[in-house]
């Protein structure tokens, strides 16, 4: 019974799987709203709509990452280092050298 639910704890459900895909959905949805804010804002603006694109970039890092999806991962990583917000960088590498360790 043991070995049962160690492999149920270590694998996806499918609501999960699911789930991240509709988020997915969602934060590329964002960011198409984003560009087009972005093309309308001032410069004034510019500055905090480039800050929440890099943390939608951080998102759909991580949910990439639960689907196994590595190509999306280093798209992402590519996208945050052209926004300004460096820190959004360091948190996606140290949440995936956490989890790649486990």
């Amino acid at each position: 019974m043991s070995v049962y639910r160690y492999d149920s704890i270590g694998s996806w459900s499918r609501n999960e799987l699911s789930n991240t895909s509709l988020s997915l959905i969602r934060n590329q949805r964002m960011l198409s709203a984003l560009n087009i804010l972005n093309d309308a804002m001032d410069n004034s603006l510019k500055e905090e709509i480039e800050y929440k694109k890099s943390d939608i970039y951080k998102n759909i890092a991580i949910l990439s990452f639960k689907q196994k999806s590595y190509k999306n991962i280093f798209d992402a990583i590519k996208k945050i280092k052209k926004t300004k917000c460096k820190h959004y960088f360091k948190i996606l590498l140290s949440f995936i050298i956490l989890t790649l360790r486990k």
